[in-house]
């Protein structure tokens, strides 16, 4: 058995070919620009099929050609792959990546995926604007060929919705996050009531009332007011995401964690760690950063600030939200890229024991027993639990 593998090791890599492309890159000013690449691992001289991605359109199964109009796509996605494969070979060891299996990419894909069939009938709907990792078929498929992972990038198409006042509002307004935000005019108007009870100066029950409903009523309908008024205004939306390189990261992220983070839980947890490895593949502190001509209308992921925590930020519906990121980035700030990075990809290989997905039921337990197996100290411990603190935690 040893020699079979070593024999095909061996011919993989003597014809493993190289070819040249245009793809689209950040250059140093972190803009997209199109520059000539060069891309490896081929198994084919004429066409971009590799030992471990083959670029395909939609639901053909032929790999595209180097001369075909998709080529400059293709190279992108094909390029940008190869660099978060390269990354993640390099600093870890993961199942997925020990022995070589060409991940189908598939650009242009508005086909929408259901685990018994694969792609859906077009009639069911067409996707835009989205990228998304598609996990192995199973027992539960009902057509004869299985299938192994792929990464679709759906083709972008300018979309109208509601506008970002709106969303926001809409979000404010929300069962679980307005419930924080009175839980917290409740708790902030107790101090207050406690403090002028100490010094003695309380101003009667009949104050403190109003002053409490008059703080109810400015956090419950000033959003709501802003959601009615801002409901008639639209904004333009898309996403080119096989053109966008963290994006690209961002998915394969997805694929060589799936033994530990299951890429069919959409949580934030999932997404932040997706999210940090992109931007550490590829050397920033935000997604979605510089991509004028090839998304409008996403708000940016950004790390260069804080936020604090609310139960809300749990819900699957906010799992893309900026919070997860944002923490996880911190971690790299404060330990240094190489002991953060270390801690948290510790922490999730933790988390495949656990059946949840949360933020501070699962998360925050799995990162501090991965300080305390790999890197543990009393200081270590105070940088954490002071991260805990500025995160409000």
């Amino acid at each position: 058995m040893k020699l079979l593998i070593f024999i095909y090791l061996l011919s993989s890599s003597l014809f493993a070919f190289e070819s040249d492309c245009k793809a689209l890159v950040r250059n140093h000013k972190r803009k997209l620009i199109v520059k000539t690449v060069k891309i490896k691992d081929l198994v084919s001289k004429t066409h971009f099929h590799g030992r471990y991605f083959k670029v395909l359109k939609r639901n053909s199964e032929d790999a595209i050609a180097f001369n075909s109009p998709d080529s400059f796509r293709a190279c992108t996605v094909y390029y940008h792959s190869t660099l978060a494969k390269d990354y993640f070979k390099n600093n870890f060891e993961l199942k997925r990546l020990q022995r070589p299996r060409a991940i189908k990419l598939r650009i242009e894909m508005n086909l929408g995926f259901e685990e018994s069939v694969h792609m859906m009938h077009e009639n069911n709907g067409l996707f835009y604007n989205n990228a998304v990792t598609i996990p192995p078929s199973t027992n539960s498929r009902i057509i004869d060929k299985p299938w192994f992972y792929e990464i679709w990038f759906a083709p972008k198409k300018p979309v109208k919705i509601d506008s970002s006042i709106y969303r926001a509002s809409e979000l404010v307004t929300s069962g679980p996050f307005m419930s924080s935000l009175l839980l917290g005019v409740g708790q902030s108007q107790a101090t207050t009531i406690g403090i002028d009870l100490i010094r003695g100066t309380e101003f009667g029950a009949g104050f403190y009332t109003k002053t409490l409903a008059l703080s109810i009523g400015v956090t419950a309908i000033v959003p709501s007011l802003l959601k009615w008024l801002s409901k008639p205004f639209k904004q333009t939306l898309y996403l080119d995401s096989a053109m966008i390189p963290e994006v690209i990261y961002h998915e394969y992220s997805h694929y060589a964690l799936s033994e530990f983070l299951s890429i069919d839980k959409h949580a934030p947890v999932v997404e932040g760690v997706a999210n940090y490895f992109a931007a550490i593949i590829g050397k920033t502190d935000s997604i979605l950063d510089s991509t004028r001509g090839h998304s409008k209308g996403l708000v940016e992921i950004s790390a260069k600030d804080t936020k604090n925590y609310k139960y809300s930020m749990e819900d699957k519906k906010y799992a893309q939200l900026d919070f997860s990121f944002k923490f996880l980035y911190a971690i790299k700030k404060t330990f240094g890229q190489e002991v953060g990075t270390s801690i948290i990809f510790n922490a999730i290989k933790l988390l495949s024991n656990r059946t949840g997905r949360e933020l501070k039921s699962d998360l925050i337990p799995a990162l501090k027993e991965a300080i305390t197996k790999n890197h543990n100290s009393i200081t270590n411990h105070f940088k954490f639990n002071s991260l805990l603190q500025e995160f409000g935690f």
